[in-house]
């Protein structure tokens, strides 16, 4: 069977906390950006949904026959995750101040 992006989410929850608890999940994963296509795992978004993980679809695409994220359409989706201006901030100023 294949694996599907929230195997994922649910295997880094496990990971970062001993007793495998997916009720703190969103305290280590708060969202997914994910492809959508044939060759890619499938995402349950209502079993994230569930857990507290937003997800956010991309579209890709086709290199030598593999669905790869666009950078253009990644870099949209991060902007709208932690917002246009934050990232502006962090690229001009890396100290955090």
């Amino acid at each position: 069977m294949p694996r599907g992006g929230d195997d994922d989410v649910g295997a880094e929850a496990a990971g970062v906390e001993p007793n495998g608890d997916v009720d703190e999940v969103r305290k280590y994963v708060t969202h997914l950006v994910y492809l959508e296509g044939p060759g890619v795992p499938k995402v349950d978004k209502t079993e994230l949904a569930a857990l507290g993980v937003d997800c956010v679809r991309v579209y890709g695409r086709r290199v030598d026959g593999m669905l790869c994220y666009d950078e253009a359409g990644l870099v949209g989706a991060l902007d709208a995750i932690i917002g246009k201006t934050e990232a502006i901030r962090s690229r001009r100023n890396t100290s955090g101040q």
